[in-house]
């Protein structure tokens, strides 16, 4: 509700919403649509991380310490880095290759819903993370089987779910200047935004977003 205190969570989805909003409106000028592009990709890669749903009181996970194979962390760290490179150790394109093993029913399926319901399918999420990794637990090998598949699926989803958004954007603005839609269709979409997805979800680079490779 409006009159709930402001979340992280719930910034979250503010801010996505109001970005694909701003971008679908379209009439932007062009660099102010490529920060707009690059701020929505970076955000839709938070939305699946599950620690960027965390609590307030301890800043996502960052105030509750943990060790990960005997190194001190905290567990917004994990997360955030270290769990995924130590489930596989793989580049970007080898990431997309290895799981990117869905049929089109399962990624239409995935793709589904709203950034409403994406971020409530992460914040349950994280309050089973919160459960699984009190303060001061030693986190290694079982902690790495448990949860290295749930790493990939959200790869996989917030790479769909990004391609989603942006087909829905640009879709939308090509109709309205009566331009057909692109052929490529969802899934072509969805792999190459994958790719920018797992950059920006992993390691948050500041690099220049490239729109055409990432609808194309």
């Amino acid at each position: 509700a409006e009159t709930q205190p402001r979340t992280p969570a719930g910034d979250l989805l503010r801010a996505v919403t109001e970005l694909a909003e701003r971008l679908r409106d379209g009439g932007l000028p062009s660099a102010e649509e490529r920060d707009a592009l690059r701020m929505l990709i970076h955000l839709a890669g938070d939305m699946h991380c599950p620690m960027h749903a965390g609590r307030s009181d301890d800043r996502g996970g960052n105030d509750i310490a943990v060790t990960f194979f005997g190194e001190e962390s905290n567990l917004h760290a994990v997360w955030d880095t270290a769990l995924p490179e130590a489930a596989r150790r793989w580049r970007y394109t080898e990431w997309c290759e290895q799981t990117d093993r869905l049929t089109d029913d399962e990624a239409a399926l995935i793709g589904a819903g709203t950034p409403r319901d994406w971020i409530e399918e992460t914040r349950a999420l994280c309050r089973e993370v919160y459960e699984a990794s009190p303060a001061g637990s030693d986190l290694s090998y079982d902690y790495v089987a448990r949860f290295a598949p749930v790493v990939e699926l959200q790869f996989l989803k917030g790479g769909y779910r990004l391609a989603r958004l942006l087909n829905d954007i640009y879709q939308c603005m090509r109709r309205e200047a009566g331009i057909g839609c692109h052929g490529g269709g969802y899934r072509h979409a969805g792999r190459a935004a994958r790719k920018k997805y797992r950059k920006s979800a992993i390691a948050h680079p500041a690099e220049k977003h490239d729109l055409c490779n990432v609808i194309r």
